[in-house]
């Protein structure tokens, strides 16, 4: 069993996040990974995206701190009076307590997580226009894993969550009233999530990878005022190499199925909707002297 103390979330170095990146783009857009090395791959990519992010943040207040010390106008500026006191850094505090067990000599793996996260002094908006730190968030859940190496080239992963994401402090300006959301659920937030993906690795450079979402209840705005009931979709993946040439075909959402995911900027009543079923047909070369 693992075990974390709680700790103040350490700071990555941007360059090292933003090279990682795009190392993880370039091996993704390949389309060689194995399923469960896409997965981790893709989980990879979204920390270190948020990574960069709170990087750029901090570097423009850096930057507007140092403009006001040198009497230059900084961009929150907004006339010769105003004179916005600094902001205190954002901070979060993380919790995690971890089991893994593996069984019938590794071939089936799993992995159960429980989490807390406490992010303080958000910068957020006010009704004016400037910055202020007045924003705080607690994401807390549990998380479990596992993979089963079936044999014959078959694998089987799947994945199952539950996660309770809101504001413990937060207020909404929509620019004629003010609404507190302390306490509710964070847009877009489902809790209850679940995924199961079965690839197969025959002979002769086939692969074919089916993978299933569940997504659950959830809420479109900050107020929790538009509520949007579960989902699933299926995607899959089929690619086929003949020594230097690759040939691929991926489908995603083939259920068709269109509910909403996000609200809009044009109304209460206007969502952006699923994307509708895609297919993608890929043909790639590489040169054998240059493969990696």
């Amino acid at each position: 069993m693992a075990t974390r103390t709680p700790k103040e979330t350490p700071k990555l170095d941007f360059e090292a996040a933003m090279r990682e990146l795009e190392e993880l783009v370039e091996r993704l857009e390949q389309g060689e990974l194995p399923l469960e090395e896409s997965l981790a791959a893709f989980e990879r990519g979204v920390m270190l995206t948020r990574t960069c992010q709170t990087a750029l943040k901090d570097a423009e207040q850096k930057v507007e701190i140092l403009l006001k010390k040198a009497g230059e106008p900084a961009a929150l500026d907004f006339g010769p009076d105003y004179s916005p006191d600094l902001l205190n850094p954002e901070a979060s505090t993380s919790y995690e307590l971890g089991v893994r067990g593996s069984a019938f000599a590794g071939q089936m793996r799993a992995e159960l997580t429980l989490f807390r996260s406490d992010f303080r002094n958000l910068v957020v908006p006010t009704a004016t226009g400037s910055l202020t730190n007045a924003a705080g968030q607690r994401l807390q859940g549990v998380e479990g894993d596992f993979t089963w190496e079936v044999g014959r080239g078959v694998s089987v992963r799947g994945s199952g969550s539950y996660h309770h994401s809101q504001f413990t402090r937060f207020t909404v300006f929509d620019g004629a009233t003010a609404t507190d959301v302390s306490g509710r659920d964070l847009p877009m937030s489902a809790r209850l999530s679940s995924q199961l993906a079965l690839q197969y690795s025959g002979l002769h450079g086939l692969v074919v990878q089916i993978l299933g979402r569940t997504i659950g209840p959830r809420y479109l705005d900050e107020p929790n005022a538009l509520r949007v009931g579960g989902y699933a979709s299926i995607d899959a993946h089929l690619s086929k190499r003949w020594g230097s040439m690759a040939l691929s075909l991926s489908a995603t959402n083939l259920g068709n199925r269109r509910p909403p995911i996000s609200a809009s900027e044009f109304g209460a009543s206007s969502y952006y909707l699923l994307p509708a079923r895609s297919w993608w047909l890929g043909l790639r070369y590489q040169n054998e002297a240059v493969r990696p």
